[in-house]
This record gives structure tokens, C-alpha cells and sequence, in this order.
């Protein structure tokens, strides 16, 4: 069974309602040509037959016009998820590569294993208390582990080792 919207329902009504009123004013016409009716009289009917046939012509081309404005949103979205999809195969491929780089420079340092999972906590951000209580270390011990990794990458605090591998990538 076909589910049709309110919107749509709506409009065949309406356009069949006009064709209604079309068909019953020229069978009006010609029953009042045959019987002799007035001009005055098959000019008014003529008036509503004109009307009708306008509205209904417009009417159609409004639902067909809909139609294709719908077909074509149908294709932009297609193409627009094919993008999507594209995009966040790219982004997570991008972001391996990213890991890979920056393991990698992990290892040129000569991180110890703790020191690199503890690099890499600062690098998503966390401070030494939450890298501690995630790690089930004091405070201090996560510290001084940083401390080690900012002295065998060179580089002075957080900022300077995040920005160290942020400023390729902007």
C-alpha cells in the first residue's frame, strides 16, 4: 500500500476537485448549446470552465515541479552522504597517520612505555591529576614522568609539546 503525506493527498484532491468542476462545466456548456441558453449565460460558465482549467493546469505544474525538486534533493543527498562517508574515511585515515607520527616520534625521543602513555594523555588534554587518577598513579609519579618527557623531546611544559605537534597540521 502507498503512504501518501497530507501534503500530497491535499494536492490530488484539489487537482482532481478542478477537474471535477472542468468536466461538469463542459458538459454544462454543451447541455445549455443544445438547449438554447443565453450567450450571457454560457459566458459566465465559460468564465468558470476558464478558471478551473487555469487552476488546475497550474496545480499540475506545481506537483510536477515538486516532484523534480524532490528528485533532485534525493540525488544531492545521495551525493552528499557519498561525501560524508568519504570524508570520515579520510579524517580517520588521516588521524592513524597522525598516531603513526607521532608514535613514531615517541620512539626518536626515547620514551619509556609509561612516558609515552603519559604523552599521550597530555597531548588529548588531560592534566596530571586526571592522567593519575585514570592511571591508578600519584600525582607526583605522573609528574615526574612528565617532567622525563619534556626533557628527552627538549621541550619546556604542555603547551610547547602540544603545539610542537600541532603546528604541522595548521
Amino acid at each position: 500500500m502507498v503512504s501518501w503525506g497530507k501534503d500530497k493527498l491535499h494536492s490530488w484532491l484539489t487537482m482532481a476537485f478542478f477537474l471535477v468542476v472542468v468536466l461538469a462545466s463542459i458538459s454544462d456548456i454543451s447541455a445549455d448549446i443544445s438547449q438554447g441558453s443565453k450567450i450571457s449565460h454560457l459566458a459566465q460558465e465559460a468564465v468558470i470552465l476558464v478558471f478551473a482549467l487555469i487552476i488546475l493546469i497550474r496545480l499540475n505544474y506545481q506537483v510536477l515541479k515538486h516532484r523534480r525538486h524532490n528528485k533532485q534533493l534525493q540525488v544531492d543527498m545521495a551525493q552528499m552522504s557519498e561525501l560524508s562517508a568519504k570524508a570520515v574515511e579520510n579524517l580517520a585515515k588521516a588521524k592513524k597517520e597522525f598516531g603513526e607520527v607521532i608514535a613514531k616520534q615517541f620512539i626518536v625521543w626515547g620514551l619509556s612505555e609509561s612516558e609515552s602513555e603519559v604523552a599521550w594523555f597530555i597531548l588529548k588534554g588531560f592534566n596530571s591529576k586526571e592522567i593519575a587518577r585514570y592511571r591508578n598513579l600519584s600525582d607526583k609519579t605522573v609528574r615526574n614522568q612528565l617532567s622525563s618527557v619534556y626533557k628527552k623531546s627538549e621541550l619546556k611544559g604542555k603547551q610547547v609539546f602540544i603545539s610542537w605537534f600541532m603546528d604541522d597540521l595548521l
